[in-house]
This record gives C-alpha cells, sequence and structure tokens, in this order.
C-alpha cells in the first residue's frame, strides 16, 4: 500500500512540474512615458507604475502565467521579441513588426480592433512663433528647413507612415524630454510624438517649454495591443488568446478610471 501511495505522490509530482504556468516576459523601454509607464530605469515604481504596468498585472491574475516585466531600450525589445527572449510589449500595428510578433486577427485575417488595449494619437511639437506644420490632405510637413529637419522617438510606428509620403524623419533614441530640449534649443524644426507623452511633459516643465505647442490638427490616432512572440504563440496559442481577452476587458472595464486617476496625480504633484 505504501509503495503504490509513493508511487502515486510520486506521479502528482512530476504532473505539478510539467503544469507550471507558462512564464510571460513583456519587456518596456526605460524611458517614462506617461501615463503609460512611469519611472526611468530597469525598475518601476510599485505604486503608480503606469496604465500598462497595471494592465499586466490585470491580466495576470485572470490568465494562468507567471509574468516577469523587465525595461530595456525600444529597439532591444523588437530584437528579443524576435528570438523569443521577450514574449510581449505593447505596440500599435506596423507591417514589419510581423516579422517579430503576433496581433490579434479576426477570422478575415485583419487586425481585431476590439482586442486592443488603448488608443493613442500622435501629433507634430513646432516653436510657437514657427511656420512649420502639417498638411492633413497631403500627408507632408510644410516649411522644413532640410539641415534640422523633424526627429521622432526611434521605433515608433508613425515614423514609417510619414516616410512613405516622402517626409524625411530623423530618429532619436534619447527620449521625449531630450528632443523637446533640443526643439526649444532651435536645433531641429519639430519634433512627432505621442500627445499625452508630450502634454504631461509640457505641463511638468511650463517654464523650460513655453515657446513649444502642438502644430494642429492630429497627425493621426492609433489601436496599442500587446504583441506576443511568435515562439509563446505557437506553444500557448490559448493563453495568448486568453491575453487579448482581457485586454479587451482591461481597456472595457478600467482603462478610462486609470486614465482619470494618473491625470489626477499629475496635478496633485504640480
Amino acid at each position: 500500500m505504501q509503495k503504490i501511495l509513493a508511487s502515486v505522490l510520486f506521479f502528482l509530482n512530476v504532473f505539478v512540474v510539467y503544469a507550471e504556468e507558462p512564464k510571460l516576459t513583456f519587456a518596456f523601454s526605460e524611458h517614462e512615458l506617461f501615463p503609460y509607464q512611469m519611472g526611468k530605469g530597469i525598475y518601476f515604481p510599485k505604486e503608480n507604475p503606469g496604465i500598462y504596468i497595471e494592465a499586466v498585472r490585470f491580466i495576470e491574475k485572470q490568465v494562468p502565467i507567471k509574468v516577469v516585466i523587465k525595461r530595456i531600450p525600444t529597439k532591444r525589445i523588437w530584437t528579443e521579441l524576435e528570438y523569443g527572449t521577450v514574449s510581449s510589449t505593447g505596440a500599435s500595428y506596423k507591417p514589419s513588426r510581423k516579422k517579430f510578433a503576433i496581433y490579434p486577427y479576426k477570422t478575415d485575417g485583419e487586425i481585431d480592433p476590439n482586442k486592443s488595449l488603448l488608443t493613442g494619437s500622435y501629433a507634430l511639437y513646432v516653436l510657437k512663433k514657427s511656420s512649420v506644420g502639417y498638411n492633413p490632405k497631403t500627408n507632408r510637413f510644410i516649411n522644413i528647413s532640410y539641415k534640422k529637419g523633424i526627429v521622432a522617438e526611434i521605433g515608433f510606428s508613425i515614423v514609417d507612415d510619414l516616410r512613405k509620403s516622402g517626409n524625411l524623419i530623423e530618429e532619436n533614441a534619447a527620449g521625449n524630454y531630450a528632443m523637446l530640449q533640443q526643439l526649444s534649443l532651435k536645433r531641429i524644426d519639430g519634433i512627432v510624438a505621442h500627445v499625452q507623452i508630450i502634454d504631461d511633459i509640457l505641463k511638468k516643465y511650463p517654464q523650460e517649454f513655453k515657446s513649444i505647442s502642438m502644430a494642429e490638427p492630429i497627425i493621426k490616432t492609433k489601436n496599442y495591443y500587446f504583441v506576443i512572440s511568435h515562439q509563446f504563440y505557437k506553444k500557448y496559442p490559448k493563453i495568448s488568446k486568453q491575453v487579448w481577452e482581457r485586454s479587451a476587458e482591461f481597456r472595457q472595464k478600467r482603462l478610462q478610471k486609470l486614465q482619470y486617476k494618473y491625470r489626477s496625480l499629475r496635478k496633485n504633484e504640480n
């Protein structure tokens, strides 16, 4: 009887080992991108880490996964996604990214916007007295001095969208704050960036960047998703789909309240 019991316990232990929850490694950049990821460097703040991290925690509670979160340079995120050392990150759609990761698709093969996590808009920021602008009819910038030009953060999908229309854009890895400094010093003609992120920096440093404003109209609004690496999706297709379903649930049930919370936090800081 004892031998039988020992055998049963052995096989149960083996089953538990093989039934461990899969590890889903999320990667985000080292820069602060309010309100999506807070703080700088390799760690997130324990409290109020940003909407992306709150979404990850929401998903972790409902999907059978063990979550790992790390911060690395933006360009490296896509390299690690390609090799499978990173399983997911937050991103908008860009055709070339399909090489690195998988988006949630509908049955007709189109990207499923209902599985998106959030939306974000991009705009051009210039000096207030500048004649530099954006023409939505041609999708082109106007009155650009090509010795200075337009700059955007490296890896952002909006860069490819604008280059297709013939715009010359330089990519910068220094972050949004550094790009705003370059603009205020008249070293560049303008920057293309995420509206909510740049508006937050302008409100946080009103004196330093008082000469900068957004040039109407908005260039483009995009859906953002938690993309999944090919390796993770191939091994865990059901869990990957659950991540997208819970992302949609997060957007519907939690996103608006969290956006309000982070705006309130910024107001209290100021």
